[in-house]
């Protein structure tokens, strides 16, 4: 029987992390869903998606926030939404899968793989979908500056959008529009569709002190508050529309796997060495993670 796996925020700029893609096992039975954040060189990009197409029956993409920076080099790019139209032809050139699709796993089961575009709800200009709590002790300003997609990233005035978040959902209305009641449904973003998914829980914490190692008190990353860019609640409503039984997301470089109020919300992200190696990060070891069967 096939099995679907799942892994995201490979972050392949780090020469540790591209190596961690070429040694990945060969499943050439195995689905793979690879939820955003490769890389924004276009080199690299394309390599990796041929080394995991070549590794994997097929594999399913979204874009994250970085695969869409433009550099000052890169001069082929008026905006982002240039440079995604361009990644998404490049997933296509791969065999990469950006769209829907119905899955064999075996004689007689199949599921629905299916991609969610997003990108996060910022509290100044969708406060209603935005997943930010204000922190006490901190300013915006200094978040804002330090966010590197607020100098990386570029759009264009929308037409029929008044934010990036919703140019992006937009992006999904021919998926929410069709039916998958033929198959189980496990959906994907880039971006979180939940605030409760940002903290860790009770068990999660035993789990992570259990099996990860533990985290290096010495170090002491810059303090940031991430929930003003973690992700949009058009997310979950995407995901309560698609009757999704699994969703795989990432960006928070800290990996979850939970079930809510009947969903199993899964984060396994690769994140970049220095917080694997601080204890920020743990359980990839050297595999994406098998999401289907559970």
């Amino acid at each position: 029987m096939a099995q679907i796996y799942a892994i995201s925020d490979l972050h392949v700029d780090y020469a540790e992390n591209l190596q961690f893609v070429r040694d990945m096992p060969e499943q050439k039975d195995d689905y793979l869903i690879l939820a955003g954040d490769v890389t924004d060189n276009q080199k690299i990009f394309t390599e990796v998606l041929q080394i995991l197409a070549n590794k994997y029956l097929k594999v399913f993409f979204v874009p994250g926030n970085h695969d869409v920076w433009i550099r000052s080099s890169e001069c082929a790019y008026n905006n982002s939404v240039e440079k995604l139209e361009r990644v998404l032809k490049i997933c296509k050139m791969c065999n990469v899968s950006t769209e829907p699709e119905k899955v064999k796993l075996s004689e007689n089961e199949y599921v629905n793989i299916v991609p969610i575009y997003s990108w996060y709800s910022t509290p100044e200009d969708d406060n209603r979908n935005s997943l930010y709590v204000r922190a006490k002790t901190r300013r915006d300003d200094d978040d804002k500056h330090l966010w590197m997609d607020n100098h990386l990233t570029k759009w264009p005035d929308f037409k029929d959008a008044r934010s990036v978040s919703e140019f992006f959902y937009k992006m999904n209305d021919k998926t929410l529009k069709a039916a998958y009641d033929d198959a189980p449904v496990i959906s994907f973003s880039h971006f979180l569709p939940r605030r409760d998914l940002i903290r860790m829980t009770t068990n999660e914490e035993d789990l992570w002190r259990m099996h990860g190692r533990q985290p290096n008190t010495d170090y002491k990353p810059t303090p940031f508050n991430f929930t003003r860019y973690a992700g949009c609640r058009r997310i979950e409503d995407a995901i309560r529309k698609l009757k999704s039984v699994v969703h795989i997301y990432g960006h928070q470089h800290r990996n979850r796997d939970r079930v809510i109020n009947g969903i199993r919300y899964v984060s396994h992200c690769l994140g970049n060495p220095k917080e694997r190696e601080n204890g920020l990060v743990w359980g990839v070891d050297n595999n994406a993670k098998c999401v289907w069967p559970f």
